[in-house]
């Protein structure tokens, strides 16, 4: 049972607006992956309250398949987009220049022992293109204005908290604050972990209510009543990652509902090769990590420090950074490396 609300208004009209974008281009009526797309993205994140099957049980035609035997392409994504966690995932990590359906919401993944990172930082470099190794000073360029804009391929900007006391302090707030500001500018994604002391100060960012002047976006960004206008770039993303059992207890409503939740465990993303690698270590996890005395008490968390439940796929994850090679990628001998690579890490 939920004692307080998770969800709010703002909720609701994000998924009006999105159904309405979707109409708005494919011309025609919602279509039942159309609404399931919406639903998922807007009213999840909560691992015990099945939203869609909700929704399911008040609109009875939310089953029903567009005809698709004149489609294109194009239209086909349009009327039955991906309501997988990875496809939603995927798409709500695009930007507004690559979406059919209106700017995205800010993101909010809840997540346990932050496996979310890792999954962020696989698909920011799959969905919106970035680079880990193009330095900033490459991808960077000034426009007929002298201006200069962001190609989108600079790495995510991560800025984690702590609770050590000068972490908490103003001084150490307001420097946080700053950084964002200047990836506000230039249109590097943010992503904040276990900084709640200063997600009240980005409240009007979160709404997404810009004023504009010029064609540029301008928003309020400050400390209580100290707060100064800020350019936001179009290629602009913020993304808070904090433990499920955090945001459940400890975030304040008003936060929670502003952002499009999901709810990510690494296991859930996997692709279907990954999850046959992820078989295979588990099976060589057990074998690693048992002993054949039977008054042993040694676990696998014994054998490899800080073990959970999520680690094997997580480690995946990272080999498959490692060893990204859009030559060998998809054949028996990559996902053999992939293997390899992640026993090592392991």
């Amino acid at each position: 049972k939920q004692d307080r609300a998770f969800f709010g208004l703002r909720d609701f009209y994000s998924l009006i607006k999105m159904l309405y974008w979707m109409c708005e281009k494919s011309n025609r009526p919602p279509t039942g992956p159309q609404l399931e797309h919406a639903i998922k993205r807007n009213f999840g994140g909560l691992d015990s309250l099945k939203t869609y099957e909700i929704f399911k049980n008040h609109l009875g035609k939310l089953d029903t398949q567009p005809d698709l035997s004149n489609a294109s392409t194009e239209e086909r994504e349009i009327l039955t987009p991906d309501c997988t966690p990875l496809g939603l995932i995927k798409t709500s990590l695009s930007t507004k220049e690559i979406t059919w359906h209106g700017e995205n919401r800010y993101l909010l993944f809840l997540t346990e022992n932050y496996a979310a990172l890792q999954v962020l930082k696989h698909y920011l470099h799959e969905v919106v293109g970035l680079s880990s190794n193009v330095p900033i000073s490459d991808v960077l360029e000034e426009d007929m204005g002298g201006e200069i804009v962001s190609r989108r391929r600079i790495e995510p900007f991560i800025l984690f908290g702590s609770s050590f006391p000068k972490d908490r302090e103003y001084t150490q707030v307001c420097r946080n604050i700053n950084q964002i500001k200047i990836c506000m500018e230039t249109g590097r994604t943010v992503i904040l972990l276990n900084l709640e002391n200063l997600y009240e100060s980005l409240y009007d960012l979160l709404n997404q209510y810009y004023i504009v002047l010029g064609g540029t976006r301008y928003v309020d960004l400050g400390l209580q009543t100290h707060r100064v206008k800020c350019r936001v770039h179009n290629d602009f993303k913020l993304i808070l990652i904090a433990e499920k059992g955090t945001v459940y207890e400890k975030f304040p409503t008003p936060l929670i509902n502003r952002l499009e939740k999901h709810f990510v465990l690494t296991e859930t993303v996997l692709l279907d090769w990954q999850k046959e690698v992820l078989i295979r270590l588990e099976e060589w996890i057990k074998q690693f990590s048992t002993i054949t005395d039977s008054n042993s008490s040694f676990k696998t968390q014994d054998a490899f420090v800080g073990f959970q439940n999520d680690t094997p796929a997580s480690v995946i994850f990272q080999a498959t950074e490692q060893l990204r090679d859009e030559e060998f990628e998809g054949t028996e001998e990559w996902r053999e490396a992939i293997f390899k690579c992640s026993c090592e890490i392991l």
